[in-house]
């Protein structure tokens, strides 16, 4: 059921806080590959965001939200943030960089203040 608004008042509405509040069916399709440039082997990584609704798209024309993904790696320490207003991110990283699992979380971050959303 989608919830029209915060009606839980844990936080001062319309804040997008509990679960139900923000329901949508995008995808992040994250793509990996592994490579050398400059004699140097790093990972190469493409993020796609798919379609979001249009009141989001929106937003994002207008470059009050952008699109993120963090990048941790908890045995070395490795942790790195990327963003960008496009719906794909490309980024580099050396492979002395990382070992063992990585974890990839991307989201959708607001830059702006937005009125009346």
């Amino acid at each position: 059921m989608h919830n029209t608004g915060n009606v839980d008042k844990n936080y001062p509405y319309p804040v997008l806080g509990n679960i139900n509040d923000f329901e949508v069916s995008n995808q992040f399709d994250l793509s990996i590959r592994y490579g050398a440039r400059n004699h140097n082997y790093e990972f190469l990584c493409n993020l796609k965001f798919d379609s979001f609704r249009t009141d989001l798209e929106k937003l994002i024309e207008q470059e009050k939200v952008k699109y993120t993904i963090q990048v941790y790696n908890q045995y070395s320490w490795y942790r790195q943030y990327f963003e960008s207003y496009e719906k794909e991110i490309r980024f580099n990283i050396p492979q002395n960089e990382l070992r063992d699992m990585c974890y990839f979380t991307g989201k959708v971050i607001c830059v702006d203040e937005i009125n009346g959303y």
